[in-house]
């Protein structure tokens, strides 16, 4: 970081003080780096610098791709440039450059320098993306040795074996899960409020809660049912879906729950608000954030989910907020201590600022209908798991 700082010292006095900056940090495990007022040709006299830093930090590869590259040619590639820091600070112009970089380090800085001659052409702009190159395809998430992807759709009737075909289609089967680890790795990538695991219930469930199967052939040694009772039925398609509790900074954007003394008593409201703005938008129709009080709330609540049929979000506002001075979490409702919780393993945390609760997918429970969102699975060397499929033959009572 020294050497970046030195650098940028060294071009801010070349180039002059004046000229216009621009560039951000980068976390994601992709996304792309685009020339001021792209797909427009760049302004002259600009100086940006961007870092590449993927949050959590990523032992894989970082492969940038030369998409668009036109600059102006310049002397020495100096008045007008792109530079990378991982390779002693290699440097491009003109058209020059190449089509992959592979870059082992864990983090990457590009800095881009025009001139102040204007363009004959009136073309110039360049664009790079970057993936990060886990073994997977493009978009497709690894954690330990295989490659997740997780999709919704907001068509009704959405069945387990749709799921599967459309897994299927890609070399993958719904997926498995066989750790607390990969379970809590799938919650953290679903797009909907519940999504399906790639599982059937047996006969003899929830007596026996190992009496399910997995569609990819491999052995149920794990399970995280709800310990709440809600929805948990025989011959049906198994869904992970929101119940624990995770904190979050109030002031991010969340769908929320309301609760009122009239009809309906619980209402989702799948539009992100703050967290005190969730407040106010349930005390204008004589509620407020939901209190979840005790485990026969939970289950309602849960079940209220799960019977909804609708595509809503991940993680929803509750009425649970932790006292700043004292450190204490209390209701919103009434002020009320927390003395029943339903916190996610490892929550709440201590991280600054983190003062309010939601609901997040965490626990698993069964549909008899359908559900909107899925995560297909497959082994990093693109192998599906499945020795056979056998959804198509299993239609579960609604």
């Amino acid at each position: 970081m020294k050497s970046l700082v030195i650098l940028w010292s060294f071009l801010t006095g070349v180039f002059g003080e004046g000229m216009q900056q621009c560039g951000e940090t980068l976390t994601g495990d992709s996304g792309s780096i685009v020339s001021p007022d792209y797909p427009k040709e760049y302004p002259n006299n600009s100086l940006c610098t961007w870092t590449i830093l993927p949050q959590p930090p990523t032992e894989y590869p970082i492969i940038l791709t030369f998409e668009e590259f036109f600059l102006d040619e310049s002397d020495d590639c100096l008045s007008e440039h792109v530079s990378i820091s991982n390779f002693d600070w290699a440097t491009f112009c003109g058209e020059n450059a190449p089509s992959t970089l592979e870059i082992s380090d864990p983090s990457i800085t590009i800095i881009f320098v025009s001139d102040d001659i204007p363009s004959p052409t009136m073309d110039r702009r360049f664009n790079i993306t970057y993936r990060i190159d886990n073994g997977c395809d493009v978009e497709w998430k690894r954690f330990q040795d295989s490659c997740y992807y997780s999709d919704y759709t907001e068509r009704k009737e959405f069945q387990l074996s749709d799921a599967q075909e459309a897994c299927q289609a890609m070399g993958a089967d719904v997926t498995s899960v066989h750790t607390q680890e990969e379970d809590e790795f799938i919650a953290s990538q679903v797009q909907t409020s519940f999504n399906y695991i790639g599982a059937r219930t047996g006969r003899d469930f929830p007596g026996d809660p190992f009496d399910f199967e997995f569609l990819d052939g491999t052995l149920s040694d794990y399970h995280n049912f709800n310990d709440a009772g809600a929805i948990l039925d025989s011959l049906s398609w198994v869904v992970l879906t929101v119940d624990q509790w995770k904190n979050f900074p109030c002031d991010e954007g969340r769908p929320f729950i309301c609760e009122y003394d009239g009809i309906p008593p619980i209402d989702i409201v799948p539009i992100g608000s703050t967290f005190d703005t969730a407040i106010s938008i349930c005390s204008v129709k004589g509620g407020n954030l939901i209190k979840i009080q005790d485990q026969g709330k939970r289950e309602e609540v849960m079940r209220i989910f799960l019977n909804k049929y609708e595509p809503f979000p991940t993680k929803f506002w509750i009425g649970l907020r932790r006292n700043a001075a004292t450190g204490e979490w209390n209701w919103v409702e009434d002020g009320s201590q927390l003395t029943y919780d339903n916190w996610a393993p490892g929550f709440p945390t201590r991280l600054p600022n983190h003062d309010c609760a939601a609901m997040v997918p965490s626990t698993w429970a069964t549909v008899g209908g359908w559900a909107f969102g899925w995560t297909c699975k497959k082994s990093h060397d693109g192998i599906s798991f499945h020795t056979f499929n056998r959804v198509l033959e299993f239609d579960p009572e609604p």
